[in-house]
């Protein structure tokens, strides 16, 4: 049965990004209820508990339960991107991610309920139960050579219920989510969110890996291998980056590395959590592109996974998927 949550969310995704300008435009419900749901209008202010990665985290779960858009808001990078676990209408929507303009319009219908002309898309909640229990650190892979402005928070049972104020019932169940995290005095930010090491900022987030993994895994499709012929780049514009290759569906990962340099290079492959499965070392004669297969020797289950390039001091990191 499909989890009632996720349909919400996928609904106002949907109209959210359908409906057009003029009477029928989408527009957000005056609150009802009384309590902590602020209104988005008011200036964006320091995120009060986003002292620590895990105290992000914290926050985060409080400015829900208090339904406070603005708290919320404070809490997340301008390069936010969040990721819902295989989910089609979604990811042909937002390729890269839901961003943070879309998630922040998703926040506010949730809270304040959505209305389209004269019918009711949703209707406000009157109370959030949010849980991040588990919460463990690690380093972030996309990030190698910064541990100290980038880190990755696992939260294994990470659980929000909701009730709105027409009755209904919208529970989730617990999952494991992966968050990525940027201190301030490195992170991309919106006005009125404070530069500095005292606060920390969420700008991806993975939402039920479990349930990507097993969603990935029941892909049906052939597994059919990369061309083997890679085109060059020119080296004048080359740039140290990762191309994924052929079909998902292939329990391998065919990537095409570009190189811009000779020298020794470094392929490694990790899963969501930041734990590096395996490493590959080669060395670069010529300058230009390269087809290689990232994960060589090891069983990949169903799920994402980072691939990173590194020359010298550079590196290039790349999200990819397994589907079977």
């Amino acid at each position: 049965m499909p989890n009632p949550l996720v349909a919400l969310v996928l609904s106002l995704l949907v109209q959210l990004t359908a409906a057009g300008p003029g009477p029928g435009r989408v527009t957000w419900g005056a609150l009802r209820s009384t309590g902590g749901a602020d209104s988005s209008a008011r200036a964006l202010r320091p995120a009060r508990g986003a002292d620590s990665p895990a105290g992000a985290i914290r926050e985060y779960a409080q400015a829900f339960s208090e339904r406070s858009v603005p708290r919320l808001g404070a809490l997340l990078a301008a390069d936010f991107r969040s990721h819902i676990a295989g989910e089609d209408r979604v990811e042909s929507r937002f390729p890269e991610g839901i961003d943070r303009t879309m998630e922040m319009r998703v926040i506010r219908g949730l809270i304040q309920g959505v209305r389209h002309g004269d019918s009711v898309l949703a209707a406000p909640i009157r109370d959030i139960r949010v849980k991040a229990e588990g919460l463990h650190e690690a380093d972030d892979p996309e990030h190698p050579d910064s541990t100290e402005h980038y880190r990755l928070v696992v939260i294994d049972r990470f659980t929000f219920d909701l009730s709105a104020e027409d009755g209904t019932e919208y529970l989730g169940h617990p999952s494991l989510h992966i968050v990525h995290l940027v201190r301030g005095d490195a992170a991309m930010l919106v006005a009125g969110q404070p530069a500095d090491a005292r606060h920390w900022y969420i700008r991806r987030w993975l939402e039920d890996v479990n349930g990507l993994a097993d969603a990935l895994g029941k892909v049906e499709g052939d597994c059919e291998q990369a061309d083997s012929a890679v085109s060059s780049r020119a080296l004048a514009t080359l740039a140290l980056s990762i191309h994924p290759l052929g079909n998902p569906a292939c329990p391998t990962l065919d990537v095409a590395c570009d190189l811009p340099a000779a020298g020794p290079a470094r392929l490694e492959v990790f899963d969501v959590m930041g734990r590096r499965l395996q490493q590959k070392t080669f060395d670069v004669t010529t300058p230009g592109t390269m087809k290689l297969q990232a994960g060589a020797g090891v069983r990949l289950a169903p799920g994402a996974y980072w691939v990173r390039l590194s020359q010298a001091s550079r590196y290039s990191t790349r999200m990819v998927v397994v589907a079977k």
